[in-house]
């Protein structure tokens, strides 16, 4: 089931993607598999994010080198009115041949945003029993996975660190992901800060 809210709760849908992009579905059965995400982005004309493409292929490859089994999702952060915007087709399939899953994601209409806020996204992402968020330039020098099963950690729907606006920005934070948190989120941003 959607958890897509009423109209009168949310800023109105201003293009197709935005209005998918907010729907979160709950997976059918529990989880098993895990993942990394990281954020790319903006996806842009300039195309300013390139130079970030191998910092993240560098880190699927240190992943995989210590023996990590989890995916690598890369939130590919779009711009509010350029949702149609993509990165190059060679880029993509860089990505895809790395064995990179790629979402596009739109920019979180709120009030005092940062690219952090793009990470909300990953609580959407119920297929994985738990995702570790990474900054596009941490390069693993030992086999994070255990972070996943880590007793205490592993049962605690969010843990993370202070960064530099929020614990959003933090270079790493680990968390389950859940319908109802995203929308909880999503909510008290909108509550408090309002719609842009």
């Amino acid at each position: 089931k959607s958890l897509q809210s009423h109209a009168k709760e949310r800023p109105p849908a201003r293009s197709q993607v935005w209005d998918k992009s907010f729907r979160c579905i709950p997976a059918p059965r529990n989880a098993t598999r895990y993942a990394y995400a990281v954020v790319l982005g903006p996806i842009s004309e300039e195309r300013k994010y390139h130079k970030w493409l191998y910092p993240i292929l560098a880190l699927r490859t240190a992943l995989k080198k210590r023996g990590s089994a989890a995916d690598l999702l890369v939130f590919l952060a779009l711009e509010e009115g350029k949702e149609d915007r993509r990165m190059l087709p060679d880029e993509e399939q860089l990505l895809t041949n790395a064995g990179v899953r790629t979402r596009y994601v739109p920019k979180p209409r709120i009030r005092g945003f940062h690219m952090g806020h793009y990470k909300l996204w990953a609580w959407q992402h119920t297929e994985y029993a738990r995702i570790q968020i990474l900054d596009a330039d941490v390069l693993p020098l030992v086999d994070m996975d255990a972070l996943f099963h880590l007793p205490g950690l592993a049962e605690a729907p969010f843990v993370g660190c202070p960064g530099k606006d929020s614990v959003l920005n933090a270079g790493w934070f680990s968390l389950k992901p859940d319908c109802e948190a995203f929308k909880r989120l999503t909510d008290l941003l909108w509550r408090d800060r309002g719609a842009e």
